[in-house]
């Protein structure tokens, strides 16, 4: 099993949900819970980032984002 800190964590999310609101704005249908995770995970506020971290592990859970 790979440890990995929580700012390789934060740094796998933020270019993952890059990459989602990417595809989204090119299908046409921008998500705009999307992008404010994404805006949240760069925050410099912990808690802020903390919760971003949650949501954007959340919202990758859900199938019918992709969609």
């Amino acid at each position: 099993m790979i440890h990995r800190s929580f700012n390789e964590y934060i740094l796998f999310l933020r270019d993952t949900l890059y990459n989602l609101v990417e595809y989204r704005q090119k299908i046409g249908h921008p998500h705009l819970r999307v992008k404010a995770i994404y805006k949240d995970l760069s925050n410099a506020d912990p808690f802020i980032l903390y919760q971003a971290s949650l949501a954007a592990t959340l919202l990758l859970e859900d199938a019918s984002i992709y969609h």
